[in-house]
């Protein structure tokens, strides 16, 4: 059952994927514990109504259940002024967690559904006076972008890669290096993805190739599964040509910027790199 408005609200959606690409990555504009990403099954409910859960709204993301009987593509998007988030909405009747990366202040939540081609109806809205006061733990969860809850493969070489170590540094150094010298940077991928696609972080692990945007969902999901805040970032780099995707990770305090797909692209060159890249050589647009 449709939310009655005055007038039906359309929603025309020109670009509602999270990353298209044309010969490019692209995208629209993300103490928590590692437990916490096994809300969405740990509290799968049936529902005959869209279900909004705040309890998580001061750690900087809500969670949205519905069970979509239609068949029909849903979608949600996440807005703060005049900036807004659009993700794809599962609808299997479970919670699933969608951050709150724009700060503290109002939000609209929006579940949507399609009618044809990329007009949607809204379904259900809800209001969010956001108070974050933990704005690094939506970075340690799992959520559309970065889905680690069911990449028990990656998850689990994380947790092997970093077995008593204590330093998030050292994490990081030991993931990264796992990572750009066990994925190879797959340029026939970049020629053919398709719109709308979203890494499958285990799928990256096992076929040990990937695109920038591959790289830094395992990247950040490998990371958060072991406690380091970590963020999948959208926009210009000065070392790329196009659209792209990197991470920034939260060590003494600061958001560095790290980028895996280029390193793993220019070792065994003449090139030196450093893991850590100066954020001017970086624009961000998006960050999730």
């Amino acid at each position: 059952m449709y939310k009655r408005l005055p007038k039906i609200a359309l929603f025309l959606i020109f670009s509602l994927s999270l990353a298209s690409f044309q010969g490019k990555v692209e995208a629209k504009t993300t103490s928590a514990d590692y437990s916490k990403t096994t809300l969405l099954s740990a509290y799968a409910v049936k529902s005959n109504s869209p279900q909004i859960n705040k309890d998580y709204v001061k750690d900087g993301y809500v969670q949205v259940m519905y069970k979509n009987s239609s068949g029909k593509k849903m979608k949600i998007s996440v807005k703060r002024d005049t900036n807004v988030y659009y993700y794809d909405f599962d609808g299997k009747g479970e919670y699933e967690n969608y951050p709150l990366q724009m700060g503290s202040g109002k939000y609209d939540v929006t579940l949507l559904e399609n009618l044809e081609g990329k007009k949607y109806v809204e379904v259900e809205s809800w209001n969010i006076e956001a108070k974050i006061t933990n704005p690094n733990a939506m970075y340690l969860i799992s959520n559309k972008i970065v889905d680690f809850s069911k990449a028990n493969t990656a998850v689990n070489k994380a947790a092997a890669l970093t077995k008593d170590i204590v330093s998030n540094d050292k994490k990081v150094q030991v993931i990264y290096s796992y990572l750009i010298n066990n994925v190879n940077y797959d340029y026939n991928k970049l020629k053919t993805v398709q719109t709308g696609y979203v890494p499958d972080i285990d799928a990256v692990v096992k076929s040990s190739k990937g695109i920038c945007y591959d790289f830094s969902a395992v990247f950040a999901g490998m990371l958060r599964a072991v406690g380091v805040p970590t963020k999948v970032v959208m926009g210009y780099s000065d070392n790329v040509k196009g659209y792209h995707a990197w991470n920034e990770v939260y060590l003494d305090g600061k958001w560095i910027v790290v980028d895996t797909s280029v390193d793993s692209q220019v070792k065994g060159t003449s090139a030196s790199i450093g893991m850590y890249k100066l954020s001017d050589s970086y624009q961000k647009e998006k960050e999730y």
